[in-house]
């Protein structure tokens, strides 16, 4: 392994966007520390090329917007925008060629595990909302109930989460804390 140490060395990070938010904040913070680790960051967001990242990003972080956001005003026209959006990021990863994915937040750990299927890539998809307290629509529900269960792992925050999910995610639920910046050493500025 390089200078990462083990793990993978190839990373592609996905969320919706990057505008401000907490979930936008940790992973820019995961994506900034591997790239600083040595590995090789990709970060795909479904953002338009113009949209700038409200959180800073390491300069070794390959940022690529997508420009997947739509809006659509029926059923069927979000079947077919979430299609649209699986086959766009299947083949952004299938040109980067990752060893890990780590997806972030619910309808961007539907599209991203769309994705994904028959890659040989582990995805990792990530809850940062108790599914209890901000549930989905019936159909959003169904969906994770059927693509949860093919990631590698669900990571969620905290183990009442893991209560929330599908029967057959549960066991692949692994509670990881937010991580948090070292405070900086006496004498540096904060």
């Amino acid at each position: 392994m390089g200078a990462g140490g083990p793990g993978p060395e190839r990373i592609s990070l996905v969320i919706g966007s990057l505008v401000m938010g907490g979930a936008q904040r940790v992973l820019t913070t995961l994506a900034n520390h591997w790239a600083r680790a040595g590995r090789e960051v990709e970060l795909l967001t479904f953002d338009p090329p113009d949209r700038a990242p409200f959180h800073p990003l390491d300069a070794a972080v390959r940022h690529r917007p997508l420009d997947l956001e739509r809006t659509v005003d029926s059923t069927w026209k979000a079947v077919q925008k979430t299609r649209w959006q699986a086959r766009r990021l299947r083949e952004a990863l299938e040109r980067t060629c990752p060893d890990a994915v780590l997806s972030f937040l619910e309808h961007t750990n539907l599209v991203t595990l769309l994705a994904t299927r028959g890659l040989a890539v582990p995805t990792v998809v990530s809850e940062r909302a108790d599914p209890k307290r901000h549930p989905l629509g019936r159909r959003w529900r169904w969906l994770r109930a059927l693509l949860y269960p093919r990631a590698s792992a669900v990571v969620v925050q905290t183990e009442r989460v893991i209560d929330g999910l599908p029967a057959r995610a549960r066991p692949l639920a692994r509670v990881i804390p937010n991580p948090v910046l070292a405070p900086p050493e006496p004498g540096e500025p904060p």
